[in-house]
């Protein structure tokens, strides 16, 4: 199922088409050039053609500079059990992504975020878990500041640390088939352009 859906570049959401059920979690499809081409329901089966569609990620970090990793939940349809970013979600039509970083926040671990930022825009991923389930996602990149003690929805996240950014790089390098294959793309992007993760400027306050 799809519906035509319309990109407003000044508030930079997309508009829900009026015909359509607000109770419906929604997701926005991409076409050749990325430019939003429709909807489709979130709940729609992931296979190895997956279309392109918006997604976004987040990591937290709390005020000693350590980045929380999260395992997702083993009931989730993509990549069951993996060490990842401390939320992954999908933003809906009419709202901003920084909303949508807040209600995945509250949904998943009811967390309160602060001093929101981007730390990459257009960052774009397509892949497939052992499993076959695919992800083909235009996929911003946020983290943002945490306080206070989580309650992880096991639906969600079945497990959470906290490491120091430089402890997932000796991760990432000895056991880089634990983490999201998104994770690994996201922090070599980050390194790779002469950027720093925030938690690393909390830590060295």
């Amino acid at each position: 199922m799809m519906w035509e859906v319309q990109w407003d570049p000044t508030t930079r959401v997309y508009d829900v088409p009026t015909d359509s059920d607000p109770s419906v979690d929604l997701v926005v499809l991409f076409g050749e050039h990325r430019q939003p081409r429709g909807l489709a329901l979130s709940e729609e089966p992931l296979t190895p053609t997956t279309p392109l569609h918006l997604s976004l990620s987040g990591d937290h970090c709390d005020t000693r500079g350590l980045l929380q990793l999260t395992r997702r939940a083993l009931s989730k349809r993509s990549w069951p059990g993996a060490w990842t970013d401390s939320v992954c979600g999908q933003g809906r039509t009419g709202e901003p992504l920084l909303g949508a970083a807040h209600r995945y926040a509250d949904r998943e671990q009811k967390e309160d975020l602060d001093a929101l930022a981007y730390l990459l825009t257009s960052f774009h991923y397509q892949d497939a878990d052992p499993a076959g389930a695919g992800e083909s996602e235009l996929c911003p990149m946020l983290s943002a500041t945490v306080s206070g003690s989580l309650r992880l929805n096991p639906n969600e996240v079945i497990e959470s640390r906290w490491v120091e950014p430089a402890e997932l790089h000796v991760r990432m390098a000895a056991a880089f088939w634990v983490l999201s294959w998104w994770m690994l793309r996201q922090v070599t992007e980050i390194l790779s352009s002469g950027g720093r993760h925030q938690c690393m400027e909390l830590g060295q306050r």
